[in-house]
């Protein structure tokens, strides 16, 4: 199952990677500064999303019958 937690780990991933290697991508000319800087925005803005709604998921509710 692909939960909340499993995207955003995939997401911190790619952000990560995209940092790394947008830099050089730059510099290279493969890639606009302004391009880079927005896609990697973009993916921040994605992991602050979702994170409250993985810890949420966290939650036992009122009906969890999972214990």
């Amino acid at each position: 199952m692909i939960t909340t937690e499993v995207i955003l780990k995939e997401l911190r991933r790619e952000l990560a990677t995209r940092k790394a290697l947008y830099p050089r991508w730059v510099q290279q000319g493969r890639i606009s500064g302004h391009d880079a800087d927005h896609r990697t925005a973009c993916m921040q803005a994605a992991i602050e999303r979702l994170e409250p709604i993985a810890e949420q998921e966290k939650q036992p509710t009122l009906f969890d019958t999972t214990k």
